[in-house]
């Protein structure tokens, strides 16, 4: 199972030295630093935190559950072309039944939606 990371912006280049900050999951971020070890490139890691939304954001207007189960659907590839997970594969990764997290992510779809669609 593949999950995705990103590198968020901004990143900044100061006297040779490049600051950047990563977002994704725990798993991805130990594998992305151990490749920049392995490439004999050195880094220190100054802050690790759990990512919080803000009220403002879309997803800072979901419960906790919704949050956690669209991020892990995300994570796992339940929306991407081709997917490359189930509903049941992140029931499964999540400890729940399928129609709990069918019933969570709905939710949370609908409410996403309906804060993007209000913004516009």
């Amino acid at each position: 199972m593949v999950t995705k990371g990103y590198v968020s912006l901004p990143y900044e280049l100061k006297d040779g030295r490049m600051k950047v900050s990563l977002l994704g999951s725990g798993g991805v971020i130990k594998r992305f630093l151990r490749m920049l070890g392995n490439a004999n490139l050195r880094y220190a890691l100054v802050s690790l935190t759990d990512a919080k939304f803000s009220s403002n954001s879309p997803l800072g207007r979901l419960t906790e559950k919704q949050q956690k189960v669209v991020e892990t659907a995300f994570n796992l590839g339940y929306y991407d072309l081709p997917r490359r997970a189930s509903s049941a594969d992140v029931a499964k990764k999540l400890g729940i039944a399928e129609p709990t997290l069918v019933r969570h992510r709905r939710k949370a779809e609908h409410r996403l939606l309906e804060e993007l669609l209000r913004q516009s």
